[in-house]
């Protein structure tokens, strides 16, 4: 729970729908019209219109997980709530109540006094601002989530994203630009880097140009396991999800790997996850997504994307 022993609030999502056309490929669609906010309020997403195509997907699983991490929060509207979400104290001229920008709640000023660089969220969370406004319990899981993944703690990760208020495709953009896969390579728990890569889809590639996702320090994903001589994530890496030790820029690291991998033996264990939905081809390839109005304009740059679900599988 977050300090204080403060309650959080759970996302909940603007609506989404998947779309079949003609030739059996699938479109991802998300609402962005807060139903809430009316008259005077301005919306969170600035002047973009109310349903936004994503782009079209080969699976439907591929839309469905686009569209999972792009639709935005519902923000609670005028009159919802008259107190702090977080510590319940009533709003007054001198305690504002302000929006959390990843949760959408309600919350005071000193329950909302952290900053995010914005693209921490998804750019359909926002309006291209450079910093955004979270609730202490936004931070408080994100913080807890990436503290998981570095541990491998796969029960802390597991209850921590069901709390639906993290992001998995957007960086660490206060903590040095790593993505969620990073810190699970880093943490070496195979359960949790297949479950990013396989399950919900995580790229560990950039957009567009198909190079490796790198954190601010340059460092890739197997670098990370590298640098902690992780061979079975390395060996996972390499083998499913196309990563080169080519990319690999700095040569302690590679050699930190090496030496793991001299001293280590044996086949990649598998994980089978419950239910699970797999898509080979899909697996190593997702990339960012330029969204599109619907005249076609480009409304979100290249820039703003990072290692979700997308474009690769695109039409």
């Amino acid at each position: 729970r977050p300090p204080g022993g403060a309650s959080f609030y759970k996302r909940q999502l603007l609506a989404h729908r998947i779309l079949v056309d003609r030739s059996g490929r699938y479109e991802a669609r998300i609402t962005m019209n807060q139903p809430h906010l009316q008259g005077q309020w301005s919306t969170p997403q600035g002047n973009r219109p109310d349903e936004l195509s994503l782009g079209v997907f080969e699976t439907e699983v591929q839309a469905l997980r686009v569209c999972e991490a792009n639709a935005p929060p519902r923000w609670m509207g005028p009159g919802e709530k008259d107190s702090c979400t977080l510590c319940n104290l009533p709003f007054t001229m001198l305690r504002r109540s302000h929006h959390c920008r990843n949760c959408g709640a309600y919350v005071c000023s000193k329950c909302s006094s952290k900053d995010w660089p914005s693209s921490q969220l998804p750019p359909t969370y926002h309006d291209r601002e450079k910093k955004v406004r979270v609730c202490q319990s936004c931070e408080f899981l994100a913080s807890s989530f990436r503290e998981a993944l570095q541990r491998g703690d796969v029960a802390l990760a597991m209850s921590t994203y069901n709390s639906n208020n993290v992001n998995i495709y957007t960086p660490y953009a206060n903590y040095g630009g790593d993505y969620a896969v990073h810190l699970a390579a880093a943490g070496g728990s195979m359960y949790l880097l297949q479950w990013l890569v396989e399950d919900r889809l995580c790229s560990v590639k950039e957009a567009r140009s198909d190079q490796m996702l790198r954190t601010t320090d340059g460092l890739t994903v197997l670098d990370m396991a590298a640098m902690r001589g992780h061979v079975e994530v390395m060996r996972y890496l390499c083998s499913t999800c196309e990563c080169d030790i080519s990319e690999m820029r700095n040569l302690t690291v590679v050699q930190r790997g090496l030496h793991a991998a001299l001293a280590s033996s044996g086949p990649t264990p598998r994980v089978v996850f419950p239910n699970e939905t797999r898509n080979r081809r899909s697996t190593t390839r997702f990339t960012r997504e330029v969204i599109e109005d619907d005249d076609g304009a480009s409304v979100a740059a290249d820039s703003e994307w990072g290692g979700g679900p997308a474009a690769a599988a695109a039409a």
